[in-house]
């Protein structure tokens, strides 16, 4: 990916670049884990709601860091 603009042409535009870049690139990592050819490859759906939850629980809370 080329930073910010590579991930920007895979998010929905309705969004309007409002989204966390960091929450986004890992999701986009979990999804290219779903599509691997080879089936013995891919994770098992637990794995994946592991991931996204993961993911979820790290952008909330670093959303509630204090900023100075």
């Amino acid at each position: 990916m080329e930073g910010r603009r590579g991930i920007d042409k895979l998010i929905d535009e309705r969004l309007n670049g409002d989204y966390d870049e960091e929450q986004a690139d890992l999701v986009l990592r979990v999804a290219l884990l779903c599509v691997r050819t080879d089936k013995d490859e891919r994770p098992a759906m637990s794995t994946v709601v592991g991931f996204l939850l993961a993911t979820s629980r790290r952008t909330t809370s670093l959303r509630r860091v204090p900023r100075r």
